[in-house]
């Protein structure tokens, strides 16, 4: 399966978008996050908890089953997200 469609499908399964309405964007211009979602008002002691792994136990070997590299892999978890919280000066 190709990267684009990998992730694409990946992205609609965390949410109900439409899969035409997720574009092509670079790896190095993704950022991945995650949120369990556990809290459930309402229920005794707040619902079942939910850990919190889902990114190590199940989308890291999903990408690696598709073919994503070691490299391809630190670039979105280790590269990406330092650059995104790199603070710098912007010229204008």
């Amino acid at each position: 399966m190709h990267r684009k469609t990998f992730l694409q499908r990946a992205a609609l399964a965390a949410a109900s978008y439409p899969l035409s309405s997720i574009p092509w964007i670079p790896l190095d211009h993704v950022l991945v996050s995650q949120d369990s979602g556990w809290y459930n008002v309402g229920e005794p002691k707040v619902g079942n908890y939910k850990n919190h792994n889902t990114i190590f136990d199940h989308l890291i070997p999903a990408l690696e089953q598709n073919g994503f590299t070691k490299e391809e892999l630190n670039g979105l978890f280790v590269t990406n997200p330092a650059r995104a919280f790199t603070v710098g000066v912007r010229k204008l």
